[in-house]
């Protein structure tokens, strides 16, 4: 089987990781959030593989918007997928509409 970006996923939050590392607050990073039966966002999630595997120098991480109340209702998450970028633990943008693959690789330069 040749090797590539196919066999690539995003890791997985559980919203208890994500709180500990937005309390750290150091660092950027980027967060997706989804549902399951969502085919936006797996179109979105493979976009962010495809960024991924550029190298870009900020962490990509993905949550189930259905297992993180919390952080829904305190960033007030309206709709999936959203990527939210996080600067020292704070929401700095939230992008819905993932446009392409060269626009997010942009914004998470």
């Amino acid at each position: 089987m040749e090797e590539g970006v196919g066999s690539m996923a995003i890791a997985e939050w559980t919203e208890k990781e994500l709180l500990g590392q937005v309390e750290r607050k150091e660092g950027r990073e980027a967060v997706l959030f989804y549902t399951p039966m969502c085919g936006t966002c797996k179109v979105a999630e493979r976009m962010l593989e495809i960024v991924e595997a550029t190298g870009v120098p900020i962490g990509i991480r993905r949550i189930n918007i259905n297992f993180a109340p919390i952080l829904r209702e305190r960033w007030r998450v309206t709709s999936v997928p959203c990527l939210v970028l996080l600067e020292n633990g704070e929401p700095i943008r939230m992008e819905y509409a993932m446009g392409s693959v060269d626009h997010l690789y942009r914004m998470l330069q």
